[in-house]
């Protein structure tokens, strides 16, 4: 008898969990006999980069398919002899079972995208996308003042995927929205770097670095009676942006600062268009602000 199939197990259907750990002696029961009901996903993998990378993942989608899907973890690790008799070349790899035998798979680790439309394609149905829901949800408690519901929402994501940059961004976010500074900083501090270029991340990260800067609102007046006596004092100018950046009149900061870059683009060694850059990671890529003002600033530099 070939040693990845042992006699099946006692088993309630109504009771298989969705994703269970497998061996060659639970083989048949794990795999081969629900597959001749559903689809059965067997995970091969070990402990190395790219299984600790994909693990999560393919746990997620397929807790988001629910009780369409069973999915079967085997730790060719623990259990070699399973890459011999399977003849897997790499892992992680996904054998997917139906009527007790093989019927598709794929080796070597996947992109969401694919990973969802082959679980879709297996599953003759389309699988939610659960993660995007709850961000979605989390994002408008958010956005309703509800920071209590948002922070949970935001936190189940995390507790599925901890890597999550969106959810990352959105719990920093309902911190400041609270007034929550202290507790903003010790979550971005522990944010992978990996994720520091995340739009999302980088936004809240030169907004806090943008408010330690900050100029008091009601220093504004005095300069702009300087910029009235003197139009060339960038420094009155300079100070003056990060005053309107502060007050959230970003129009009028960002306006300030071409306007130094337009009289003197080199003026303090390029402090305009340094900060200027700053004010548009903040702002994020797809804010019109940043898009009007990148493209001014484009022409600036190239005229």
């Amino acid at each position: 008898m070939d040693p990845l199939i042992s006699p099946p197990l006692p088993s309630d259907d109504a009771d298989l969990p969705t994703i269970v750990e497998g061996s060659p002696q639970s083989f048949v029961g794990d795999v081969v006999e629900p597959s001749k009901k559903a689809p059965v996903f067997v995970y091969f993998w070990m402990s190395n980069p790219a299984c600790e990378q994909f693990t999560p993942l393919i746990e997620r989608i397929a807790r988001e398919a629910g009780a369409r899907v069973r999915l079967v973890k085997i730790n060719v690790q623990q259990y070699p002899e399973i890459v011999q008799q399977l003849q897997l070349q790499t892992v992680p790899a996904v054998l997917v079972f139906q009527n007790g035998a093989p019927a598709n798979g794929f080796m070597g680790p996947i992109p969401e995208d694919g990973l969802r439309q082959f679980f879709e394609r297996m599953l003759g149905a389309p699988v939610a996308d659960q993660t995007a829901t709850t961000l979605d949800a989390a994002k408008k408690a958010l956005e309703e003042g509800d920071i209590g519901t948002a922070q949970a929402l935001y936190s189940d994501v995390l507790g599925q995927d901890p890597e999550n940059a969106d959810a990352l961004a959105g719990i920093i976010e309902s911190f400041l929205v609270s007034n929550d500074a202290p507790s903003a900083k010790a979550y971005l501090q522990d944010v992978p770097e990996k994720l520091h270029s995340h739009p999302a991340i980088a936004s809240i990260r030169a907004r806090l670095e943008l408010a330690k800067e900050s100029v008091p609102s009601h220093e504004t007046e005095a300069l702009s009676k300087k910029l009235t006596e003197n139009p060339n004092d960038h420094a009155a100018r300079y100070e003056l942006a990060m005053a309107e950046f502060a007050n959230g009149n970003h129009e009028a900061a960002i306006e300030s600062l071409l306007e130094i870059i337009r009289r003197d683009r080199k003026w303090s060694d390029k402090a305009a268009h340094t900060q200027l850059l700053k004010f548009f990671e903040a702002l994020g890529p797809e804010d019109p602000l940043t898009i009007s003002g990148r493209r001014q600033l484009s022409t600036l530099l190239f005229k």
